[in-house]
């Protein structure tokens, strides 16, 4: 099953600091897109995983890996839809 969310980072915004981020975590994680806005890191995952907390634990070590830390993850509304359905 594949999961979505998104991890704010404890990195901030410092360009180059940023773009060297990106691509250690590209190369680790094929399935995040880093983003940053408002001076803040943020990391989409599409992380297939038979569980959410799974997903989430996988992507908390890639982000580790790159050299960064998850503040918090943010989980869409549809994932929690897709619970009802089960």
């Amino acid at each position: 099953m594949i999961h979505q969310f998104t991890a704010r980072l404890a990195t901030a915004e410092t360009g180059a600091d940023t773009t060297a981020l990106a691509e250690r975590l590209y190369g680790i994680a094929s399935d995040a897109l880093l983003i940053s806005r408002g001076g803040e890191v943020f990391v989409t995952f599409d992380r297939e995983a038979d569980t959410l907390e799974r997903a989430v634990r996988s992507a908390i070590a890639d982000v580790a890996r790159a050299g960064s830390r998850v503040l918090k993850i943010e989980i869409e509304h549809e994932e929690f839809a897709a619970w009802l359905k089960e």
